[in-house]
């Protein structure tokens, strides 16, 4: 069954093979600016769970795990790059992946691709750094423009952020069309101010939710959405003894949006909300209601896994999560 499953998961999702343990399998595939790893587990029943990493992310990682000597035998150095995600070194050089609750040894023999990859992403951050100049106490690029034509600089408090964006400036130096969503694009709305969405718009999305509203308490994501509720709006919406009003709804919206950082407010505007639930479902994304697995699952769940667009979702939600980090905004 399992050497069924890699060759339909090689095809379907254009990965290969990397590791596997006693009860799952892990394959991975590259991407123009990410990694694209996917795990299988036959039992009880087949199931497979798809994780997006940046490659910034994953180079930063593995040179700091290059480049700490480590020699303790019993244990292995902890890096975690997400809640779902991590890397660990052993003595020797041996390296292991964990996703999830499931740990993967990196072998020579299938890994030689990965590592020629990381690598090579390693070498492109060394440049990325040297990139970075500093005027007194933030740091800006040279040569670089945003989309819109602004100086890149940051005053983030740390260099972190400029290091991804010109990682990705330079993974695309000779790309001739708009470079994909990344690190750059998304610092590119920020930075220019092309991310609000306006009150009218939003008053739009807040009308649909009396589509749902009658049998809110009923459908099976009404927990979700009530916890939701509970953390983003000062007063509940909807629910028992709760009267509806379209304007409270559409108030209660518009004051949800603009308590959204401005980096939130980018993420927002990526995510492309186009309804009341969907606007909902990001507010509960972007204040951590709402888990970055659970709300690929809900807004994809009537797509194919291995169709172009969920996809591009579940690393489009991947690359917004990262570049939240920055900024802590979810």
């Amino acid at each position: 069954m399992d050497d069924f499953m890699k060759v339909i998961l090689e095809h379907d999702f254009r990965v290969k093979f990397l590791s596997q343990n006693e009860s799952s399998f892990l394959m991975a595939g590259f991407r123009k600016n990410h990694y694209h790893f996917i795990k299988n587990r036959s039992e009880p029943y087949n199931t497979i769970t798809q994780y997006h990493l940046p490659s910034y992310q994953l180079a930063e990682c593995f040179e700091m795990l290059y480049e700490t000597k480590w020699g303790t035998p019993d244990r292995p150095l902890f890096h975690q790059l997400n809640p779902y995600f991590a890397v660990l070194k052993y003595s020797g050089e041996q390296y292991s992946l964990v996703l999830g609750k499931d740990q993967y040894s990196l072998s020579k023999e299938h890994s030689a691709t990965f590592f020629k990859s990381i690598d090579k992403d390693i070498k492109r951050l060394k440049k990325a750094k040297k990139l970075i100049k500093w005027d007194g106490d933030h740091c800006y690029l040279e040569k670089f423009l945003t989309t819109g034509g602004r100086k890149i600089e940051s005053e983030v408090g740390d260099n972190r952020l400029l290091e991804a964006v010109a990682f990705e400036l330079l993974q695309f130096s000779n790309l001739k069309t708009a470079p994909p969503l990344g690190i750059f694009t998304l610092f590119s709305q920020l930075a220019d101010s092309s991310y609000l969405i306006g009150d009218e718009d939003i008053k739009r999305m807040a009308e649909g939710i009396e589509n749902w509203a009658s049998t809110a308490t009923m459908d099976d994501n009404w927990n979700l959405f009530d916890h939701v509720q509970q953390k983003c709006f000062t007063s509940p919406i909807l629910g028992e003894n709760v009267k509806f009003s379209k304007q409270k709804i559409a108030t209660q919206f518009i004051k949800a949006y603009h308590k959204l950082s401005p980096a939130q407010q980018v993420m927002m505007k990526t995510l492309k909300p186009s309804s009341g639930m969907s606007f909902l479902l990001c507010l509960g994304f972007l204040n951590e209601v709402i888990s970055l697995f659970e709300f690929d699952d809900l807004v994809n769940h009537h797509l194919q896994p291995d169709s172009k667009s969920e996809q591009n979702n579940r690393f489009e939600t991947s690359m917004l999560k990262f570049f939240g980090t920055f900024f802590k905004a979810v």
